[in-house]
């Protein structure tokens, strides 16, 4: 019996199929069956196999009368060796490929072995190669560490021999609702083979030769193959986390392959000549998504922020495009409204801010293409955007974009008068202006909370305003703020100012305060103050009077 099978499904190949059966009929490694399954060819390829199968035994020619035989179907009926390998009718093996990777298996007692693969147009003009550059062995335990590295030669059936024992592994039901969409169909195979292996190896040699057709229906328009972007993503992840594998790094790696096939996937829909409303469909679907709208805050995680730019660009290009020739269209406007939840959703911006923006033209485009910082600045920085009807979307751009403290304080300074309810917005940061400057040290925070007015500036380092303002909440006697903080802070600002005389009425005030509390221990100690600060004798001896009335 031979070791190995190879398998290949013919559709009207063409010219390529004689390399592809070329390749294999001049192995250096002979022992072998090449199942053929002809699927209703009509391009003169019935006879060209059949003139094959005549010169050479190890050729066993099925011819199907329909194009319906899917290559699980293959597995299960026409193998029946150790080992065998899948071969698509327009690729080639490199002479020695059989060779290689079966003595890899036997060697390292294998149940996979991958091989790495060339790619070239329809011109046979080298493109790239794929595959691991350093050969390595690993068990499938192990195998989540090495997942990114490798996932790419999980996706594809050819380029690997594989134990057919493992064909038994093959999750059916997941496989056949894949493929009739006529895609996601090997990666389901692959992944289900991989993961209940023992042990699989990948080898640094070239074995196989792979020919991209612009024609072939990866770059064909189809509904089923973004509904297979997130079906790959859930079957994939759900096999890592068999293995406890599920590591920040590969569910951050995870999101990039859905990233990149989710991008392929609007480009496709887009050159394919689609009509507008049918790429909107597509696109909609693809941005309510839960793995689009966690897809962002993964790849953060990651750092991989190219990936996100180059997704916001495109999707956001066309985003843009959509709105300014479909502003009317209900659809574009339900685009819009989810393209905002998933990149400005952490801002708790209203409808109406969103309307602000996208209804400028030099906003709308960077809005769009979430260029959040360049829309920030925008705003403050030119005068054509300080109407009120900015001040929301500005306060949130600034909240969330400013790192330079000075900047961030100046602004909010600057917003202050045009938002309702603005301190209920910035509680953290006046908190936080609180906790970090030394003016606040020693009073309460509840207090000084009371009054963020004051807070602000006195972090703006606008004293004399700051002053101001608690000097009036010391005279409204309806104040929540505690008055010994008040006049704490008071004193501190009078003393920075070198305001001397309005340090000394407020001395005053401290010690006619302790003495309507009968403190008469502090009274005294802030009248020795005053002492010191050579106050007239009647000002002096009239609270020296009241504080020694003091039982």
């Amino acid at each position: 019996m031979a070791k190995i099978t190879i398998l290949t499904r013919v559709y009207n190949p063409g010219k390529y199929i004689y390399r592809c059966v070329d390749s294999v009929l001049n192995q250096t490694f002979e022992d072998f069956k090449f199942v053929i399954v002809d699927n209703a060819s009509s391009d003169g390829t019935k006879e060209v196999l059949e003139e094959y199968a005549r010169k050479d035994k190890r050729i066993c020619l099925m011819r199907n009368e329909l194009n319906n035989v899917f290559m699980l179907h293959c597995m299960q009926n026409f193998v029946d060796t150790e080992y065998f390998m899948v071969l698509d009718h327009d690729d080639w093996l490199e002479p020695n490929a059989l060779a290689v990777l079966y003595q890899w298996a036997e060697t390292h007692e294998l149940d996979i072995v991958f091989g790495r693969t060339d790619f070239w147009d329809q011109d046979e003009k080298h493109l790239e190669t794929r595959g691991l550059k350093k050969s390595l062995v690993t068990s499938v335990d192990n195998l989540p560490q090495f997942f990114p590295y490798v996932y790419w030669q999980f996706r594809t059936t050819w380029g690997s021999i594989i134990k057919s024992s493992l064909i038994a592994n093959i999750d059916a039901d997941a496989y056949y609702f894949r493929e009739r969409s006529k895609y996601g169909g090997d990666t389901i195979m692959m992944l289900s083979m991989v993961f209940s292996a023992q042990k699989v190896g990948f080898t640094n040699e070239i074995v196989h030769n792979y020919r991209l057709h612009r024609q072939s229906s990866t770059f064909s328009f189809c509904r089923d193959h973004f509904l297979a972007d997130w079906f790959l993503f859930d079957f994939a992840k759900k096999l890592i986390e068999s293995k406890d594998g599920f590591t920040p790094q590969n569910e951050s790696f995870l999101y990039v392959v859905y990233c990149n096939a989710i991008i392929d996937t609007l480009t496709v829909a887009i050159q394919s000549g689609q009509h507008y409303e049918t790429v909107m469909s597509v696109m909609l679907e693809i941005l309510q998504h839960k793995h689009t709208h966690e897809m962002l805050p993964a790849l953060a995680r990651g750092e991989l922020h190219s990936d996100i730019e180059r997704f916001k660009s495109l999707y956001g290009t066309n985003i843009h495009i959509l709105l300014s020739e479909f502003a009317k269209s209900t659809g574009v406007h339900e685009i819009v409204a989810e393209w905002n939840k998933i990149l400005y959703g952490h801002l708790n911006l209203t409808d109406e801010d969103y309307k602000v923006v996208l209804a400028e033209e030099n906003l709308a485009k960077m809005w769009c293409e979430g260029k959040e910082k360049e829309v920030y600045e925008c705003l403050f920085e030119k005068t054509e955007y300080t109407e009120d009807k900015y001040a929301s979307v500005k306060l949130a751009l600034l909240l969330n974009n400013e790192e330079n403290y000075s900047k961030l304080i100046q602004r909010l300074l600057l917003l202050e008068k045009q938002i309702d309810g603005f301190y209920d917005k910035i509680p953290v940061y006046i908190e936080y202006m609180i906790k970090n400057n030394e003016l606040f040290q020693g009073i309460s925070k509840k207090d000084c909370q009371q009054m963020p007015e004051v807070v602000l500036r006195v972090s703006a380092k606008q004293y004399h305003e700051a002053l101001e303002k608690c000097l009036m909440t010391l005279e409204d006697e309806e104040t929540t703020a505690g008055v010994e903080s008040v006049l704490q802070l008071s004193l501190r600002l009078a003393a920075l100012l070198e305001y001397a005389d309005v340090f000394v009425d407020l001395k005053k005030y401290e010690c006619a305060l302790l003495i309507d509390c009968k403190n008469k221990i502090a009274a005294e100690e802030v009248l020795r103050d005053l002492e010191d600060m050579c106050l007239e004798e009647e000002t002096l001896v009239e609270l020296k009077q009241q504080i020694e009335a003091i039982k």
